[in-house]
């Protein structure tokens, strides 16, 4: 005795395509990765970036829920703080949300899921919309590139809001839409201005990187000429104004602190000129333990034949 079952081709097509499993598939490979986060969500993380974190999470919220008043300073950090400056305080960062209802612990473990599983997603969007990739090769974009071990390190050191490099692939997803078909600008603006909200320095640094790729694009050969136009540039410069303006409320706070201290730059030159000298050096032996990655002469001749 058999039975078979029959399904309608539109409900074959629909529910059974490629793209679905695939999309199926990366979301159970997400959540067997962060099992043991889940299995530990109230547990605390004994680093001391996590904790750091953590506290600052954990005054929004007592601000917020105990005391009804939305955070600006503390009169506890030297005699007087102004916190809402703190390019890593969180108060304005939409991932809030997620400590108001659970709490700091629980909170920034699902951010970290959150953004992981958007970074899977946007990688797909890219490889497969932008990039034209059939299905496999997507899936194995996005399976090397969510799995390489560098959100689990960047984890592991406790800085939650350094993962918003993870987004970078959506991004790069929605600026291509946004140059080809004038679509999702507001999106794209709202992305970014959020990463600007509590991401450190992570901001400045992908605007630097859309300038040079807006500059890369504007300049090629043609019928034996070089040839500049200015077509990503402007749409560059559109796009910046729009993500400044959304989080002018954060970054110009941020500027003024900046410019009260009498250097931002000496304390990370001092503290990684040892580092980089250790990958000049040591080449298989290189071992960077602030970073946790490993640089061998593999990774490093790739790199150069791909420049």
């Amino acid at each position: 005795m058999s039975i078979s079952i029959n399904i309608d081709k539109s409900v074959r097509s629909k529910y059974f395509h490629a793209d679905n499993i695939a999309a199926a598939l990366l979301i159970l490979i997400a959540a067997a990765v962060f099992m043991p986060v889940f299995m530990s969500m109230d547990k605390i993380t004994n680093n001391p970036d996590f904790l750091q974190l953590a506290t600052r999470h954990r005054m929004f919220r007592e601000n917020v829920l105990n005391h009804h008043q939305f955070p600006l300073r503390s009169a506890y950090i030297g005699g007087g703080y102004p916190t809402i400056s703190d390019p890593e305080d969180p108060s304005l960062s939409p991932f809030v949300l997620l400590t108001l209802l659970f709490g700091e612990i629980i909170g920034l473990k699902m951010i970290a899921f959150i953004i992981f599983l958007t970074g899977l997603a946007g990688m797909y969007l890219f490889l497969r919309k932008s990039q034209e990739y059939d299905t496999f090769s997507t899936l194995y974009g996005v399976i090397a590139f969510g799995f390489s071990g560098w959100f689990v390190a960047r984890f592991r050191g406790g800085n939650i809001n350094e993962l918003y490099y993870f987004l970078l692939p959506l991004v790069l997803f929605l600026h291509d839409k946004f140059i080809k078909e004038g679509k999702f600008l507001f999106l794209l603006s709202v992305l970014l201005s959020s990463i600007a909200m509590d991401g450190k320095f992570l901001f400045p640094v992908i605007i630097i990187f859309f300038l040079l790729y807006s500059v890369l694009n504007d300049i090629h050969w043609e019928e034996g000429k070089l040839r500049v136009e200015v077509r990503y540039l402007k749409k560059f410069l559109l796009m910046t104004l729009c993500v400044v303006l959304l989080s002018a409320v954060k970054l110009l706070p941020s500027a003024v602190l900046f410019l009260q201290k009498s250097s931002i730059f000496s304390p990370l030159v001092d503290t990684h000129v040892s580092e980089y000298e250790n990958m000049l050096t040591h080449g298989w032996d290189i071992f960077i333990t602030r970073f946790d990655f490993y640089v061998g002469y593999i990774p490093l001749l790739f790199f150069s034949l791909s420049l």
